[in-house]
């Protein structure tokens, strides 16, 4: 069967004519759909199931909770990738004229 597309504002009796095996001749109408996500195979080691263990804790299936963490890192590394991006658009004015590496080292012979 092709793909039809329903837009919101389809009709009953719009979707009664695409789809007639979907329609019992009363008010409402179902519609079943059947979307898979991707699969990834992951191999864990020792330190990985200890990890496993406590993101499961509390019944959270492990596909649940390695989503969870793929999204919360993903969500940390972008974040970081902002900051630096913000980091480099600063404005560093001007130089103080203090040679820093100089005044560690005076610092450090002093301590001698």
């Amino acid at each position: 069967m092709p793909t039809q597309v329903v837009s919101g504002e389809t009709s009953a009796e719009e979707f009664a004519t695409l789809f007639p095996a979907a329609s019992c001749g009363c008010k409402t109408f179902c519609l079943t759909v059947v979307i898979m996500a991707d699969t990834i195979t992951i191999r864990t080691d020792e330190e990985t199931e200890r990890a496993l263990e406590v993101l499961t804790h509390g019944g959270v299936s492990r596909s649940s909770a390695i989503r969870q963490a793929v999204l919360e890192a993903a969500a940390r590394r972008e974040r970081a990738a902002q900051m630096r991006r913000a980091a480099l658009r600063m404005d560093l004015g001007q130089p103080d004229g203090v040679n820093v590496a100089e005044e560690l080292a005076r610092e450090r012979a002093g301590e001698r």
